[in-house]
């Protein structure tokens, strides 16, 4: 009769060991798709982020100007106002090389918690004038 007993306490000791090895793999396995959602988030920020200052640079490339050197984006990547902003988008324009204008776009995200702000990255656009904006 001895034989039953240590055979289900060996069973019961191999599903409890069973239980909790699948209870630790399905810990990791949401620790890894929680960190694939975040970095999901960042990559659809920066990707959001980079048209539109390619669009902002290829404004300043047809005309030579832009209407406001300064964006603002709130979580969902729509333009707000600076005291929601989660994104800014700066532009700041060089003319003093004449005819050659250059514009350094600018791309940062601030922590309204921490008032701080981290610069993402930046690209530099050019404008040529012509030979009418150089004085001849």
């Amino acid at each position: 009769m001895a034989a039953p007993t240590s055979r289900s306490r060996a069973f019961f000791l191999e599903l409890v060991l069973d239980i909790v090895i699948f209870v630790l793999c399905a810990a990791v396995a949401l620790q890894v798709f929680v960190q694939a959602r975040v970095t999901s988030d960042e990559s659809a920020a920066l990707t959001h982020l980079s048209l539109e200052a390619q669009q902002l640079a290829e404004t300043f490339k047809a005309s030579g100007d832009i209407a406001e050197p300064t964006l603002y984006f709130d979580e969902s990547f729509l333009r707000c106002d600076a005291s929601v902003a989660r994104y800014r988008l700066v532009c700041a324009i060089d003319s003093s090389q004449s005819p050659l204008s250059t514009a350094e776009i600018t791309v940062f995200t601030d922590n309204l918690a921490e008032h701080s702000e981290t610069k993402l990255f930046s690209l530099t656009a050019s404008h040529y004038a012509g030979r009418g904006g150089g004085g001849n």
